[in-house]
C-alpha cells in the first residue's frame, strides 16, 4: 500500500515572537526535526507545505527537495484547510496514492515508530481513516483514504483533518501509542522552551 505524506507547515506562528518552525530545536530547526523523522518513516513521499513569504524557508527548500520530498511553497497566509488542500493537490498531482498522511510540522515528538504504527494500523484495516491515540485522546498525524478527497477538497477555514474525521464515524481506526508526543504542539514561546528542554532531556 502506497502512502505519501502532506507535512503542513505554512502557519504564521501569530502567537510566537518570531517564526517557529525555524528555531533551533537540537541543532536545527523545528521544521527540518520534523522532517527527518518523516525520512526515518516508512512513509513513501513527503510533500510539505511551507511559507515562501518568510526569510529562511528559501534556503530549505532548496537543501532538501529530493526524489522523496518535495514541497508546496505558499505565497500568501491562509487558513489551515487552504494549506491541507495544497498538499494534498501537489501529492495528486505527484502521482497517486492509496492514503495520505496529515501531518504537522510544530509537534516534534512524533517519532518514526508512531508514524510506522498509523501507517500499519491503515494498511491492515478497512478504515478510511487511522488515527493514534494516547491516553484516550486521538492526536496526529492521521491517515486519510483517497477515497475521501471529496471531503478533504471540501474544507473550508481553520481546520483541518480532525473535521474530516469527526464526520466519518465508524470509518475511524484507532492504533494506541506509547507517546503523548502525537499530542504535543508548539504554539507559544512557552510551549518552545518546554519542548527545548524535553529534547535536551532526550540527549
Amino acid at each position: 500500500m502506497v502512502i505519501d505524506c502532506a507535512l503542513l507547515a505554512g502557519g504564521s506562528s501569530r502567537r510566537m515572537r518570531e517564526p517557529k518552525l525555524l528555531l533551533n530545536l537540537g541543532g536545527r530547526t523545528l521544521f527540518e526535526h520534523v522532517l527527518a523523522v518523516h525520512h526515518a518513516s516508512r512513509v513513501r513521499r513527503v510533500c510539505a507545505v511551507v511559507p515562501g513569504w518568510l526569510d529562511g524557508f528559501g534556503e530549505i527548500v532548496r537543501m532538501r527537495t529530493s526524489g522523496r520530498t518535495h514541497f508546496a511553497v505558499l505565497d500568501r497566509e491562509c487558513e489551515m484547510s487552504e494549506s491541507l488542500k495544497t498538499g494534498w493537490r501537489r501529492i495528486m498531482q505527484a502521482g497517486k496514492p492509496d492514503a495520505v498522511m496529515i501531518s504537522l510540522a510544530d509537534m516534534p515528538f512524533v517519532t518514526p515508530g508512531v508514524i510506522d504504527s498509523v501507517l500499519d494500523c491503515f494498511a491492515g484495516s478497512d478504515c478510511e481513516i487511522c488515527v493514534p491515540v494516547y491516553g484516550g485522546r486521538r492526536g496526529h498525524p492521521v491517515v486519510l483514504s483517497v477515497d475521501l478527497e471529496e471531503e478533504v477538497l471540501g474544507l473550508e477555514g481553520d481546520c483541518g483533518a480532525r473535521a474530516v474525521v469527526r464526520g466519518a464515524g465508524r470509518r475511524v481506526a484507532e492504533v494506541q501509542v506509547d507517546t503523548d508526543g502525537v499530542l504535543v504542539d508548539v504554539d507559544t514561546c512557552e510551549d518552545f522552551e518546554e519542548a527545548r528542554r524535553r529534547m535536551d532531556q532526550v540527549g
